[in-house]
């Protein structure tokens, strides 16, 4: 556990089941002694700001949490595995205080043309008006970020005056990033998600777009036909279920959406490029324990593969998938102890894409 007074260095505890290294398993369904512990922290200071990476072969992550309960300060935390398929994480601060009196949520590797940023959304005034920017950071070759890179990021007209307009950043091409963002509608009583194309270069935004009224949680992956397929979440509670759309014409005309279960209960869906070109879901249902993760396939033409469950009597949250060098997958999640607490980060190894 993080104490204010030693922020800088801890091991991360590995629970396994056998003498063999963690990363050996394959694809079933794992249990908590089949599990690897990534970051522990605080449970009451642990929001939803991860992303992983690999460095010099070893699987990375940068993760941000607060450092003290009136959430006006927040650090960034790099966590890596000490050697090539290690089971143990050593975790650093990279950043202190990033923007004073923020919260900082959404951390996102971006790579374009040889650069690396980390993205990432500061809300500013948390007890009150919950005011949000997005920022960005370039990182050098060891992954450090350099505060003196930091940048403020254009706000896209419909999201301006927004109380949290929470983005989600990915690579478009060589020179745009596309960002995903929900907005309040005060005339549909709704939020509305978008996306606004924007320029790496110049930071000029090009286009925006609405996609969808009451969708939330967003995720954005490409095939390898070039077909775009935008992933949300829409309802409340035990009605929440994830979608799928696709364009053909690069956003410009949408499909229907597609429900990705016919399970109850289903979010925190994440989008995987497979080997074949295709797409793998990962997404929680809810069981008796609490979420269960799972995962299928899915084409460019919307058709859905046979569902695999992953886990087994363990409450999974905001699931995240990479690819490693030998081809299989970290998937990495929280657990949750409670309606709004996680106890860790955590993380499984999977042989292949989905059947």
């Amino acid at each position: 556990m993080f104490k204010k007074d030693n922020l800088h260095l801890f091991i991360v505890i590995v629970f396994t089941a056998s003498t063999n290294l963690a990363f050996d398993f394959s694809n079933t369904i794992s249990t908590r002694e089949q599990i690897i512990q990534v970051v522990d922290m605080p449970s009451d200071r642990e929001y939803d700001g991860v992303s992983f990476f690999t460095k010099d072969g070893r699987l990375c992550t940068f993760v941000t949490s607060l450092i003290d309960n009136l959430y006006e300060r927040a650090n960034i935390y790099l966590s890596c595995q000490k050697e090539v398929s290690s089971n143990l994480f050593t975790t650093q601060t990279v950043l202190e205080n990033v923007l004073k009196n923020t919260l900082i949520y959404n951390l996102n590797i971006i790579e374009i043309k040889n650069v690396t940023y980390l993205y990432f959304t500061a809300v500013y005034n948390a007890h009150s008006t919950y005011d949000s920017f997005w920022y960005r950071l370039k990182l050098n070759k060891n992954y450090k970020p350099d505060q003196n890179t930091l940048e403020k990021l254009p706000t896209p007209f419909l999201a301006q005056g927004q109380s949290r307009p929470w983005f989600f950043p990915y690579v478009l091409n060589e020179t745009d990033i596309i960002f995903f963002y929900e907005v309040w509608d005060y005339k549909k009583m709704n939020s509305v998600l978008n996306y606004s194309v924007i320029n790496n270069q110049n930071n000029s935004i090009i286009s925006t777009k609405e996609i969808y009224i009451g969708a939330q949680l967003t995720r954005f992956s490409k095939f390898k036909d070039k077909t775009w397929a935008f992933g949300f979440q829409v309802g409340k509670g035990a009605d929440m279920m994830d979608f799928i759309i696709l364009s053909k014409d690069n956003g410009k005309t949408l499909s229907e959406p597609i429900a990705i279960s016919q399970r109850k209960n289903v979010h925190d869906l994440y989008l995987m490029n497979r080997l074949d070109g295709n797409l793998d879901i990962y997404y929680i249902v809810a069981d008796n324990f609490g979420f269960s993760l799972f995962r299928r396939k899915l084409t460019s033409d919307g058709t859905l593969g046979s569902e695999e469950k992953l886990t087994l009597n363990l409450n999974v949250q905001k699931p995240r998938a990479i690819r490693l060098k030998n081809k299989k997958i970290w998937v990495y999640f929280a657990l949750v102890s409670g309606a709004f607490e996680e106890s860790g980060h955590y993380g499984l190894i999977l042989n292949g894409d989905a059947n």
